[in-house]
């Protein structure tokens, strides 16, 4: 333990005296500048060699090499080689931290890709038949849907079905500011503008050989629209400030949820990239629409989140299962998630059960004039529960809400 907590304090020596220089020594025993250190006396160093790595002129760490048993091991020729070999080094490390940035940054996360893809409704089979004909395509595709259909899930499925090599690349245009979104799409050299220390690859270029998946695509500005009319067109780009053209290979997927043909009637969104960006468009259906998708969904979001959290649950009760039936979900499927998994955080017991949605669904399933007519109807509140599939509590909850006198109806 001595020897190893001498070792990192050597390190950390020896990073702050190669922040400016490489170092070598013929014999660190010897050597005046290490002699003294514990670690080069414990582990008996001789020769060393260590240069460092930087990023901007700033240290990040150091390559550093010795022998415990010869002395005048390392020459000039051999610094000379640790000083070209380094500046390699920090620019893999920097593009690596890089793309964990752009991994984790909100805008391009990627959308899970264990999300449900089999299905029981015929309008998503058919979908997936149009996913299986154009993924080997190169062809550009348009999704259209309401927000969280899964229209990120579908994109990914056609780029994962299809033979390109590269990377796929989800951005949310919407999340992006104008100023900022042309310099991440396309790049920009050094001195583009004032914080442009260094250049930077756009997410064009980190999308080559691959796919670039772009959702909201009515958000982006006017020029950047100029400009990707032309990636798409001639295949060639430039980065933000400079005048080298650039050449790329990408499959582009648009997607948006709002009303492209309004867009373009005021002038925000280009007819022309329209005709581009829509050659083959699928329309992805709400999920209301597919109802018997509902519960295979919520069965597979509810396996994964007992996972994650470390649960054994076997399932929902009947009266969860109904009110996730009658339930409209205008948040589509990313509503549906978001519920099962603060049902499956909130559950004590085996089973869902209505009381775990944090959303009272079932209140905004009935409407207040068919509460009324079932209630007329019932001899009691609990017939009308047993009519309306819901626990007699709620239907007190509802009376309340929508303040109707049950004795005078």
């Amino acid at each position: 333990r001595q020897t190893i907590a001498d070792a990192r304090d050597f390190s950390s020596g020896i990073l702050r005296r190669i922040q400016e220089r490489p170092i070598i020594s013929n014999d660190a025993l010897a050597d005046e500048a290490f002699r003294n250190r514990k670690s080069v006396i414990l582990n008996k160093i001789r020769s060393l060699i260590a240069a460092p790595l930087m990023i901007d002129k700033q240290p990040i760490g150091a390559v550093y090499l010795d022998s415990r048993i010869t002395t005048g091991l390392f020459t000039q020729e051999h610094l000379d080689l640790l000083i070209g070999v380094t500046p390699l080094i920090s620019s893999l490390i920097e593009k690596s931290r890089l793309m964990r940035e752009l991994k984790w940054r909100s805008p391009y996360q990627f959308d899970p890709g264990e999300l449900y893809l089999e299905t029981d409704s015929k309008l998503m089979a058919e979908i997936y038949g149009m996913v299986e004909k154009v993924a080997a395509s190169k062809i550009t595709v348009f999704l259209q849907g309401e927000t969280g259909v899964g229209k990120g899930v579908v994109a990914r499925l056609i780029h994962e079905k299809s033979r390109r090599r590269g990377r796929f690349i989800s951005v949310n245009c919407a999340a992006l500011p104008e100023t900022l979104f042309e310099s991440e799409l396309f790049g920009y050299k050094k001195g583009a503008f004032t914080d442009a220390r260094r250049d930077k690859p756009g997410l064009i270029e980190e999308a080559h050989l691959g796919t670039i998946f772009l959702d909201e695509v009515t958000a982006i500005s006017t020029a950047a629209q100029a400009k990707l009319l032309q990636v798409l067109e001639e295949g060639r780009f430039r980065r933000l400030g400079d005048t080298e053209v650039r050449e790329c290979d990408i499959r582009l997927i648009c997607a948006t949820n709002m009303d492209i043909e309004e867009e373009i009637d005021s002038g925000k969104f280009r007819k022309d990239l329209f005709y581009r960006i829509n050659t083959f468009e699928i329309k992805i259906p709400p999920l209301r629409e597919r109802p018997e998708d509902i519960i295979p969904l919520a069965e597979f979001f509810l396996k994964k989140h007992a996972q994650n959290e470390g649960k054994k649950i076997k399932g929902f009760t009947q009266e969860a299962i109904d009110i996730l039936l009658a339930y409209p979900w205008p948040g589509n499927i990313r509503e549906l998630m978001n519920i099962i998994q603060r049902a499956v955080i909130l559950a004590r017991g085996e089973w869902i059960t209505p009381s775990e949605f944090v959303t009272d669904l079932s209140t905004q399933t009935i409407s207040r004039d068919r509460l009324i007519s079932v209630l007329r109807d019932s001899k009691t509140v609990a017939e009308a529960a047993r009519r309306l599939k819901i626990p007699r509590r709620r239907i007190y909850r509802l009376i309340k809400r929508y303040n109707i006198d049950k004795d005078n109806i």
